[in-house]
């Protein structure tokens, strides 16, 4: 039998069947490019665009979801009702839909697992979210697991779908912390550590530091889509001084702000600044810019700057390895980059040094989401001038519990990280 996919609702328009409650996560979900805060801040949450069994229209829904390879995998718990719920009696009557999952549309079709694979699916789901416990004690039937497996042309594993987040190295993360959410209206949205490791070499394997440094990390969201994050190292043979302006390795974040000198006012020493570039007491060079009149109302990141030895070579690691899209070159040399819906790289040229580790002062990371690190980190193998620090591992606690993720070196001197 064939079945027309499931037609999805324009972008903003309200869902035919939706109560209020779903309908503004949904809308939260679709203009912040599927993040969404409030109780379900950090929660992993997809739209599930089903036909209605009886009367053929779209069916919008947010769910949770597990990754299990290229699938969504989700759970037709119902909160322990006895009953299935309206978007899996619809995949049972016809199982092409689609999926909304940071910022893209994925035509899937619906497969409904059974015995071992449903009940693995099911346990790995209760690791990380206790509550279906819970659900299943509820009820009599046993709970659905449906894989949503992407149709036609898959992704290369080469492909990385978006940025997740910029990573700095600062000097002192209180401060730093106090002046994105104070000055720039960032959200703070988990700090963690410190992070240590008294025996073995899990640090330098992992993260490319000395053996015993310390880390202490917190993440941030700074406008609607781009997450930053930022760490402060304790690390017997750090390097205090970041990298100067013009050299590879050095780096710029630039902000667009309502009043860029109310901002910079929060800075002691640096007063009035309103354009330009200007090094933070906590070890991050930052450039303030005035909002456009007719963009964006709150502050957000306008693009990160990196300064590479070789741009070309630099934009052909990003373009042809992880998938970015080079927009265009400016007058002076720069490289403009994007991923995904909103973030921006600047590359610049700059005189060949070596490039700060993750734990000196001026480091920094860039952080990707593909669909499969294990799958990622294989073609990663096969990038001339790539290191794997170590193999892909799965977190299993705190804020970022059910992550996988693995660190790298590339031949940019940027280094970086993969993660789903």
């Amino acid at each position: 039998m064939t079945h027309a996919p499931a037609p999805a609702p324009a972008p903003g328009a309200a869902d035919s069947n939706a109560n209020a409650f779903n309908q503004r996560i949904i809308e939260e979900f679709r203009a912040h490019a599927g993040r969404v805060g409030g109780d379900f801040e950090g929660v992993p949450l997809i739209l599930l665009t089903t036909t209605g069994r009886r009367s053929g229209l779209p069916r919008t829904t947010p769910a949770t979801y597990l990754r299990d390879g290229g699938d969504w995998v989700v759970f037709a718990a119902n909160g322990g009702d006895g009953t299935d719920p309206a978007w899996c009696r619809n995949l049972r009557a016809n199982p092409v839909a689609t999926v909304e999952h940071e910022g893209r549309t994925h035509h899937v079709e619906a497969v409904f697992t059974e015995a071992a694979e449903r009940d693995r699916l099911y346990a790995e789901q209760v690791a990380i979210s206790p509550q279906f416990a819970d659900f299943e004690k509820r009820t009599d039937r046993v709970i659905p697991v449906v894989r949503l497996r992407p149709t036609g042309t898959a992704r290369t594993a080469r492909t990385a779908y978006r940025l997740d987040h910029h990573a700095f190295t600062v000097t002192d993360l209180d401060g730093a912390v106090a002046f994105f959410t104070d000055a720039l209206g960032a959200q703070l949205l988990y700090e963690e550590g410190p992070i240590a490791h008294a025996k073995g070499d899990w640090m330098r394997r992992k993260l490319g530091v000395h053996p015993r440094a310390v880390a202490r990390i917190a993440m941030l969201r700074l406008g609607p889509v781009t997450r930053i994050e930022l760490f402060q190292y304790t690390d017997p043979d750090q390097n205090p001084t970041p990298p100067p302006a013009g050299t590879a390795g050095h780096h710029r974040l630039a902000v667009r702000v309502g009043d860029p000198d109310a901002a910079a006012r929060h800075l002691a020493g640096v007063p009035g600044v309103t354009a330009g570039d200007f090094h933070t007491p906590w070890g991050l060079t930052l450039r303030l810019l005035q909002l456009p009149p007719d963009g964006p109302a709150e502050p957000h990141v306008d693009h990160v700057a990196h300064t590479v030895a070789d741009v070309d070579a630099a934009v052909a690691f990003f373009t042809d390895v992880l998938g970015a899209e080079e927009t265009h070159r400016t007058p002076e040399g720069d490289a403009v980059l994007r991923f995904g819906p909103a973030d921006r790289i600047v590359l610049s040229p700059g005189t060949p040094a070596a490039p700060p580790r993750n734990s000196d002062i001026g480091g920094r990371h860039l952080a990707f989401d593909v669909d499969d690190v294990d799958t990622a980190a294989a073609h990663l193998t096969t990038a001339p001038g790539v290191t794997l620090l170590g193999t892909p591992e799965t977190i299993t606690e705190g804020p970022l519990t059910g992550d996988r993720w693995l660190y790298f070196t590339t031949p940019t001197g940027i280094p970086m990280e993969i993660r789903h």
